[in-house]
This record gives structure tokens, C-alpha cells and sequence, in this order.
């Protein structure tokens, strides 16, 4: 397990900016994190960043509340308030979304007992003393919240077997019921103990809104008649549906396309153009099957866009991975933040043009489906080297790359090389001084994650061998 506070940076070079080029990798490094005590299962589930480039982060802490970091020295986070549970009429804080002034928190926890759906709104003008305006709930949706998303005066609470709720968030004061969507409870067969539809996961454009509804696939909802929205459409991967229970947990809408998290099933590309979606293409990392879902390296929990052609999706014991998009149909990995075995598991991911902050959560209480010992956040800083060339590459901590005989590190002092493939199994492990190189001409043709440990932080970099 990380050490608690641990700050740490190590230096990565970005030395292009021709956006025509395409991404030859993003690389991660380890900047600060704050862990909470490891005797107490506290967990972090989303995080976002100021929107007015404040040096803020705020995060939804399920048992904690909603604790605003001071990130103004970003190696030190530090919390500077907490809105506590019972501040919120008990629920506990699942989600955050944040938007002109005003932070929304879906609340109502979605572990263990179940809670009330509901929807708190704060003002953040003042970001050392929170002022909560309102809190929304009803006891008719009785199984939680797990997501919030605002388009315009509406709010639409993500509110797990229940469907989505519709709010009208007009006067942040004084929140109002509008409607609620329902969706079939029996696609794609009849709920089962580990096979119940929830609504995880939202997307909206143009009065369309796409909801990642875990084991009930992907739903399309009409909601321009706010109180009478109406389910359009519903899809599930018909390819993952035959080896296994899939559980689709978020969507990010790119163009005509649904970028979507799936359990250990890495990400499923669905063309949602009009409402016969069907799947563009499937990435499946792990390898999933119903045999091995517990335990499984992967768990793809949420997705953020970066940029026009760069998605980052964080995960189980992948913590970090990020995509290449410019092909939309054709998402291709060009860079991961991941150490395998190590009981640490990330939720929500936020990213601004420099840091990512993953959402750690501590799952040492329930053990499943993957076993987790670390609540809190962890800043990386990214960046992203785009077609550069051979005098560049030779600077990087990595490289060539891709190769497919000789690979070199170039790292000072004593360091540790861990390099795993895409299911996590270890390639290759073994302790270096100084500038050293790798054998790889037995290696298998693939992508391969390179880990590197050392006194001055933690790095991790994608690896093309040919």
C-alpha cells in the first residue's frame, strides 16, 4: 500500500504540438495523493476540478461527504472543507458535477444498506465554507443514486434500478421533481442477484439522453417532454452478452459514438447515430468470460475526455488508461497508469491540460468484485508526445518505441522495471542501476505496460513490441 501523503514527481518530456500528428503515447507520473486511514474503509468516488481554473478539486467521499482540496501547491493537496452526511439528511455523497458556480452531488449510497436518491446543490463561491442551497429527495426511489449530469435547468439523477429522475434545478433553492424515466427492468433477460439494470452512467445531447444502464446494456431516452420522457431504444453487446454478465458502468458521447466502460470487459465503441445502435468495435483487454470476473485485472469503471482524440478511462487494478480517439471507430491504447496487484483501485478520473486525479476506493469491507485497501485521491501529471522524433524519443525514459529487439531505459539511480501485458500477467521484472536495456526480440507482438519504480516517484509508459 502507498504511503500516506506521499508526494513525488518524476519528469516527463512533451515536445510537440503539431495537432495533425497522431499520439505515439501519453505518459503518467506520479505527483501527490492523499490517502485516508487505512483502518477506516473510506472511499473516494468522483472528483473534479474547479471549471473556473481555481486551484480546487472537489470529490465525493461516500462516508466522508464532500471534501474541497486546496491544490494550489499541487504535491500537497490539502482539505480545506467537508460537508458531512448528515449535513445532507444522512445520504452520502456518490457523484459531482460541476457547472457555473454551483457543484451538484448525487446522493444516496449505492453500497450496503440502501438510501434515498437525492440531489444536493452548493455554492462554491466561497470555497473554504460550502453553502449547501438545497437537498432533493424523495423516498419513492429508495435504491440510491449513483450519477448526476445538468443540461441547462434539468438534472437528471442517475437513480440505479429505478431509472433516471428528472429535476428542475431552475432555482438551485428550491429543487423540483419533473419527471422520471423508466427503463426495462427485463432486457437483456430477467433480473437476477447479480444481473439487476442500474442506471450507472448518463450522456445527453439534443433532449437525447444515453444511459449506461450496468447489466441492462445501453438505453436511449428521449427526454425532450421532460415530464414524460420516453425509452427510444436498448443494446448490449451481443458478442460480450454470449460469455458473460456485462456491466456497463459509464458513456461518453463523442460525435455519433458512445464510449462505454465495461466491467473487466475493457470498452465497447457503440454507434448511437439513431436509435439502432449496434457495437463499432470492442476492446477487451482481459479477456473477460464468465469464469473470470472476480478478481479480473480490468473492472473499467469511468471515462473523461481530454481533448478532440484523447479519452482517459480509469479502472480496477488498471488504474489508468488512456486512448487514442482520432480513428473514432478504432480507439487504440497509447498510454496507462497501472500496477498491477497492488490493491489499489480507481473510480472516478477528472483531467485538466496537465493532471489527472483518480478517485480511490477502499473495497476491503465487501471484497468484491476486485479487493482494494487505499481511499483517497492521486495526482498524476500527463503528457502526450505527439509524432516525435528520433532525438526526442532517445530522451525519454523509454525507448525506441516501438522496437522489437533492443529496449532501453534511461533512468539515473536504482530503479525497479516491471513490465506486465494487457491482462496483467508479468513479463518481466528485475532491478537496474543507471541507463540499462531489455531484450525483447522473444517477446510476443503486442502492447505491454512498462512500470518503473524509484526513489524520485513512479512511471508507467505504453510499449509497442513488433
Amino acid at each position: 500500500m502507498r504511503t500516506l501523503l506521499q508526494a513525488l514527481i518524476i519528469c516527463c518530456i512533451c515536445n510537440s504540438t503539431a495537432s495533425s500528428q497522431s499520439i505515439d503515447t501519453v505518459q503518467f507520473s506520479h505527483v501527490s495523493q492523499f490517502l485516508y486511514e487505512a483502518i477506516l474503509p473510506y472511499s473516494s468516488y468522483s472528483c473534479r476540478f474547479d471549471d473556473q481554473e481555481r486551484p480546487y478539486l472537489y470529490t465525493a467521499n461516500v462516508e466522508l461527504g464532500v471534501v474541497v482540496f486546496d491544490i494550489s501547491d499541487i504535491q500537497n493537496p490539502i482539505p480545506v472543507d467537508t460537508v458531512l452526511p448528515s449535513e445532507l439528511g444522512g445520504l452520502k455523497p456518490t457523484n459531482l458535477w460541476h457547472q457555473n458556480g454551483l457543484l451538484y452531488a448525487s446522493v444516496g449510497g449505492i453500497q450496503g444498506l440502501a438510501q434515498d436518491a437525492g440531489l444536493a446543490i452548493f455554492d462554491v463561491s466561497d470555497l473554504t465554507d460550502l453553502s449547501i442551497l438545497d437537498v432533493w429527495t424523495d423516498q419513492s426511489y429508495s435504491e440510491g443514486a449513483a450519477i448526476v449530469i445538468v443540461d441547462g435547468d434539468y438534472a437528471y439523477l442517475g437513480a440505479m434500478e429505478l431509472g433516471v429522475v428528472i429535476l428542475d434545478v431552475s432555482d438551485p433553492s428550491a429543487v423540483l421533481f419533473v419527471g422520471h424515466a423508466e427503463l426495462d427492468p427485463n432486457f437483456p433477460q430477467v433480473p437476477g442477484l447479480f444481473s439487476t439494470p442500474n442506471a450507472r452512467g448518463m450522456s445527453i445531447r439534443n433532449d437525447t439522453l444515453v444511459v449506461a444502464n450496468d447489466a441492462g446494456g445501453l438505453r436511449m431516452v428521449d427526454v425532450t417532454d421532460k415530464q414524460n420522457p420516453v425509452e427510444l431504444s436498448k443494446y448490449i453487446n451481443p458478442d460480450m452478452d454470449a460469455v458473460t454478465q456485462s456491466a456497463y458502468n459509464n458513456v461518453l458521447l463523442v460525435d455519433e459514438y458512445a464510449y462505454i466502460p465495461v466491467d473487466y470487459c475493457g470498452l465497447d465503441v457503440v454507434n448511437v447515430a439513431d436509435t439502432a445502435m449496434f457495437t463499432e468495435n470492442w476492446l477487451n483487454p482481459w479477456g473477460c468470460n464468465g469464469t473470470n470476473w472476480n478478481g479480473a485485472e480490468g473492472h473499467s469503471n469511468e471515462i473523461v475526455r481530454v481533448s478532440d482524440d484523447l479519452v482517459f478511462m480509469s479502472g480496477g487494478d488498471a488504474e489508468l488508461l488512456a486512448y487514442d480517439i482520432s480513428v473514432r471507430t478504432e480507439p487504440e491504447l497509447v498510454g496507462a497508469y497501472t500496477f498491477p496487484y497492488d490493491s489499489v483501485v480507481a473510480w472516478g478520473v477528472t483531467a485538466n491540460s496537465q493532471h489527472v486525479v483518480l478517485s480511490l476506493v477502499n473495497n476491503s469491507v465487501f471484497q468484491q468484485p476486485y479487493y482494494s485497501d487505499v481511499g483517497g485521491i492521486m495526482i498524476l501529471e500527463w503528457n502526450m508526445i505527439l509524432g516525435a522524433d528520433e532525438r526526442t524519443l532517445e530522451r525519454l525514459p523509454v525507448y525506441p518505441n516501438p522496437t522489437d529487439e533492443i529496449l532501453r531505459i534511461n533512468h539515473v539511480g536504482n530503479y525497479l522495471v516491471e513490465v506486465y501485458d494487457l491482462l496483467g500477467r508479468p513479463i518481466y521484472e528485475k532491478q537496474h542501476a543507471e541507463t540499462s536495456s531489455i531484450d525483447v526480440s522473444h517477446w510476443k507482438s503486442g502492447v505491454y505496460i512498462v512500470s518503473i519504480r524509484s526513489e524520485k516517484g513512479q512511471f508507467s509508459q505504453r510499449l509497442v513490441v513488433h
